[in-house]
């Protein structure tokens, strides 16, 4: 089949949107995965930081309930014995 000039324009026209297209896309989907990718690592170090107060209170617990025993010579009250970690 023979393109008339006119069916040429048009599909270079087409050609040249569908790149501009595809441009902008590529770009907003860029952005995204950087956007993605940085909440992803603010909510890592988030769940770092309260995995280490996590431990850092049972730690304290646990020394509050060692410096009890020692001081009373005596076995945590049954009240507090749920708050126990092995």
């Amino acid at each position: 089949e023979r393109f008339l000039p006119k069916d040429t324009f048009d599909l270079e026209q087409q050609i040249a949107r569908l790149r501009l297209e595809y441009t902008q896309l590529k770009q907003e989907k860029d952005e995204l995965e950087r956007r993605f990718t940085s909440q992803l690592t603010e909510l890592r170090d988030k769940l770092e930081q309260s995995n280490n107060n996590n431990r850092s209170m049972q730690n304290y617990i646990n020394s509050i309930k060692t410096a009890y025993t020692t001081l009373f010579n005596d076995t945590l009250p049954t009240s507090l014995t749920r708050y126990t970690t092995t």
